[in-house]
């Protein structure tokens, strides 16, 4: 039977259980419909990271079959090697046959997306006020720029600049407006952060800007099919790990570095944020990830100064390796500290 008002029971209705090692997927939900505790109807989903959804029992779609395969950064610089074309140039091939469309469909796709991360920092700097949920978090970002122009020197003016831009697309996201997945929600200020810098305080042309964005897609899906992105599955090394060394990448490649320096600066982020647990307060994506975004941004630009101003030669760690670590460290990692908000800050700080 349906109750009289649906909406106002519905909190009765969602259990919320600790992780089961049975699920295949530590974020899934369970529907049923019951008629007098009978149920009729179940049917259960799962969240697998990057705003992707699967169903029980879904046939997946075979993988298309691409032009230029690799399985990771080492065989991509081999492709690239055998085949004399740029990093840009073999995403966008690739891109061309998986998705079935044009060329200029596509870019004009990635164009869209760095408006779109610029019109959510834009938002969020212009925004102020409490964001939603219990906790009663007053918005920084706005307060964080304002204030930047009263630093003393540029440099700190610079920093202040790039943690405000990273902030204000988190808090929007924390507010329930629009953001970009880059690669998740939780790490949706990193990237757009980075992207508004280059545009308004670096000059950078939409075509480099477009080249770096594919070399950010590039490093994100590597360590998505080779580890994970999904702060339930290896903590937040996943989400703002990856978005960090996908915005390292993204500066290194679209400021004309080497591909083998595009690496370094991704495995640099990347490799600073091995460890990094998913602790949200009252399960809220709002403390610490807003700032977390602000110090993954920070961190991916000084992954880039790191590989554009050392020798690549001495670089002894490679991308592949350290996605690989953060596999196994993320399997190593309570539950507690994967998205379960059952460790770590979580319970240790007092917000509400």
């Amino acid at each position: 039977p349906v109750p009289e008002n649906p909406i106002s029971m519905a909190a009765d209705n969602i259990h919320f259980s600790g992780n089961e090692p049975s699920l295949p997927f530590q974020n899934t939900i369970i529907f049923k419909l019951s008629d007098n505790g009978n149920v009729i109807l179940e049917e259960e989903y799962y969240s697998i990271g990057g705003g992707f959804i699967q169903r029980k029992g879904e046939t997946m779609p075979e993988p298309t079959e691409v032009p230029h395969k690799y399985r990771n950064m080492n065989e991509f610089r081999r492709l690239m090697r055998g085949t004399d074309l740029s990093l840009a140039e073999l995403v966008l091939q690739n891109e061309e046959v998986m998705g079935g469309e044009k060329r200029e469909d596509i870019l004009a796709g990635v164009d869209h997306i760095i408006n779109t991360m610029c019109d959510s920092v834009d938002n969020g700097l212009r925004s102020d006020g409490v964001l939603p949920g219990p906790i009663g978090l007053l918005r920084k970002a706005g307060i964080l720029f304002k204030n930047s122009k009263q630093c003393n020197h540029e440099s700190e003016r610079a920093l202040a600049r790039l943690n405000a831009f990273a902030m204000a697309a988190a808090e929007e996201n924390a507010a329930g407006r629009r953001v970009v997945t880059a690669p998740t929600s939780g790490s949706a200020g990193v990237i757009p952060g980075i992207i508004y810098m280059l545009r308004n305080y670096f000059d950078m042309s939409d075509s480099s800007l477009r080249d770096g964005l594919l070399a950010a897609a590039l490093i994100g899906s590597i360590a998505k099919h080779n580890a994970s992105i999904a702060g339930a599955e290896v903590g937040c090394q996943g989400e703002i790990g990856v978005a960090s060394a996908m915005a390292a990448g993204l500066v290194a490649y679209a400021k004309g570095c080497s591909v083998k320096r595009v690496e370094n600066a991704a495995e640099i982020a990347l490799e600073h944020h091995l460890g990094l647990t998913c602790d949200p307060i009252d399960g809220y994506v709002q403390v610490p990830c807003i700032e977390r975004n602000a110090v993954g941004a920070v961190t991916a630009f000084n992954a880039y100064i790191l590989a554009s101003a050392g020798d690549p030669a001495r670089q002894k760690i490679s991308f592949d390796e350290v996605v690989e670590a953060m596999l196994q460290t993320g399997r190593d990692m309570s539950s507690r500290y994967k998205e379960t908000a059952k460790g770590g800050l979580a319970v240790c700080a007092v917000c509400c």
